[in-house]
């Protein structure tokens, strides 16, 4: 009998924030030689210096995201409140406050690798953008009233999106994030 397997996970335990980044990008190169999709789980990073778990953080995670054999990434305990090992925590306190890390963290997920796009068009308007991998909702807006609104996810082929209105729908403003 035989099990399919249709991805690997490694966990992203790191001990310190001196990592050579140059060796894990190898050795993700490696695993990825197996063709399939790569999952990281568990990810965290003990340093008690948030300045310096903040740096080794945004560069994991950078080199995790643009891997192409990567297909997501899992924090492992990232509260104070919730969590094993201090030296890992990204957010603080009963206010989930960030940390330096905890702030790096937020700005690629929330600001750096969220497409945002707003365009003002006119009747029979193609617009063409580009945006990062995720689900996002269009809306279609006339006088600044949506009249339309289309959930669509941008995977690793590409998205076309296609809205034809009916009617005296005269579009003013294409949006989506």
């Amino acid at each position: 009998m035989s099990i399919p397997v249709s991805f690997v996970g490694i966990q992203g335990h790191f001990h310190s924030s001196d990592i050579n980044i140059d060796v894990v990008k190898y050795r993700l190169d490696k695993v990825a030689e197996a063709g399939l999709k790569i999952w990281i789980t568990e990810l965290t990073v003990s340093e008690n210096d948030a300045n310096k778990k903040a740096v080794a953080l945004e560069n994991l995670m950078t080199l995790f995201f643009s891997h192409p054999a990567v297909e997501g990434i899992m924090l492992w305990g990232f509260w104070d409140g919730a969590i094993h090992n201090a030296p890992a925590k990204l957010f603080e306190g009963p206010n989930l406050t960030p940390n330096a890390a905890g702030q790096v963290y937020l700005d690629l997920v929330e600001k750096s690798w969220k497409t945002d796009y707003s365009q003002t068009i006119s009747p029979h308007t193609h617009l063409s953008t580009t945006g990062f991998l995720g689900d996002y909702v269009l809306n279609v807006k006339r006088d600044g009233h949506v009249i339309h609104q289309e959930p669509f996810s941008v995977d690793q082929s590409g998205k076309h999106v296609t809205v034809h209105l009916t009617g005296d729908h005269d579009v003013s403003h294409v949006a989506f994030g």
